[in-house]
């Protein structure tokens, strides 16, 4: 009797289990916008016609941060209607909260949700799939929040330039949907966006998005864990953010050092390549970032690039080795002066070989610097002779 209990038990779990996902995995509303799409990239995806949405979405990170007003946004709700199998219209109300200590709300109003940004949002259906050849993809056009109310207090909507409004959640963005059915499995689809983001108050981005969903459509059986399953939507999207604002930032801001601290897989590396194209003149690799109308003489500096990646799992030998292969690389540009034998002799008058010849500044940079450490930290024998190279 107890095995049969605990399983009957097991069975209401997995059933709970199965229910949650199929509802968190089935929502088709975007997190920030209410409109039929990805969690944040658009799609040419369309709801059946005379289908109404409604939902929200708790927003457990900023993802909008005002500086000057000292906002939070923590969660909003939507209201979403497909009039026609081509036109969607949609209505979002998204809750502020005054941080503690805000300049911008007052005191009595710190620790209160005390405003309510509201946007309204439309999507048409330009294109449907399949329509000229059986390969085409489907198109739609969409706006998100492209008018503010002419006065604070409510009134007429006027254009987000006129009076200065919010218009936050401003973009327009045109998207492309391709289905492709996988026999017995489901169907994938595959999406890819055009966006241009245009805040009123702040950096305006031109960027592409994409992403891919998977909606699974086993056979029909009796298995009440196949039809538990049946319709589960599996996404996964991209949306290109433009951070090049702040490498010019952190070039020409008044700080001396900046400690940049990272987990893995956070861009590190990539940050690294980017500064190196940056301090090497490449303009046309930056052709519509922001940092290509912030930066106005683009000078090529002398870059010494020295990738530690690859420096794992060795011995104090094979590290010099390494070392001494990528200084070569850059003496063959810059010369190595016979006196110079030690590694670090030959760095140092490697950088000063650079500014002589150039009559710029160095720019060094070492990507994966702690590499040759991270195997070895723990164990005292082992670390010497690496502090030591």
């Amino acid at each position: 009797m107890g095995f049969i209990s605990n399983k009957k038990r097991l069975y209401r779990v997995l059933t709970a289990v199965l229910v949650f996902l199929s509802i968190s995995f089935s929502v088709c509303g975007q997190a920030l916008r209410g409109t039929t799409g990805l969690l944040h990239a658009p799609t040419a995806d369309m709801q059946r016609d005379k289908t109404f949405m409604l939902g929200g979405n708790v927003l457990d990170i900023t993802p909008l941060h005002y500086y000057d007003f000292d906002v939070r946004y923590t969660f909003n709700y939507y209201l979403n209607i497909t009039v026609f199998p081509w036109l969607e219209v949609g209505y979002t109300c998204t809750l502020n909260y005054a941080n503690k200590g805000s300049t911008y709300f007052p005191e009595q109003s710190w620790g209160k949700y005390t405003n309510q940004d509201r946007s309204f949002n439309f999507r048409l259906r330009v294109w449907k799939e399949g329509w000229w050849k059986t390969w085409t993809p489907q198109i739609v056009i969409g706006v998100d929040d492209p008018g503010t109310h002419d006065s604070y207090g409510g009134g007429g909507i006027s254009s987000r330039d006129q009076n200065g409004g919010n218009c936050f959640f401003t973009r327009y963005y045109i998207a492309a949907t391709k289905h492709i059915g996988v026999d017995n499995l489901g169907m994938l689809g595959v999406h890819l966006a055009w966006v241009l983001d245009r805040p009123a108050t702040w950096e305006h981005h031109n960027r592409p998005a994409i992403g891919v969903n998977f909606r699974l459509g086993l056979p029909v059986q009796e298995s009440w864990a196949v039809k538990m399953i049946n319709g589960l939507n599996l996404n996964k999207d991209y949306l290109y953010i433009d951070k090049t604002e702040y490498v010019y930032r952190m070039v020409h801001g008044a700080s001396n050092y900046c400690f940049l601290s990272r987990p893995r897989r956070f861009g590190k590396s990539l940050l690294t390549s980017t500064l190196h194209s940056y301090f090497t003149g490449k303009k046309d690799l930056f052709r519509g970032l922001a940092i290509e109308k912030l930066e106005t003489e683009w000078t090529e500096y002398p870059v010494l690039h020295f990738d530690m990646s690859l420096a794992k799992h060795v011995d104090k030998d094979t590290l010099e080795s390494m070392l001494d292969v990528q200084l070569f690389e850059h003496e063959k540009i810059y010369g190595k002066p016979e006196r110079a034998v030690t590694l670090n002799d030959r760095m140092k008058t490697l950088i000063m070989r650079a500014y002589e010849q150039t009559g710029r500044q160095v720019v060094v940079l070492i990507d994966e610097y702690d590499a040759p450490l991270l195997d070895v930290m723990h164990e005292e024998t082992r670390t010497s002779p690496f502090s030591v190279t």
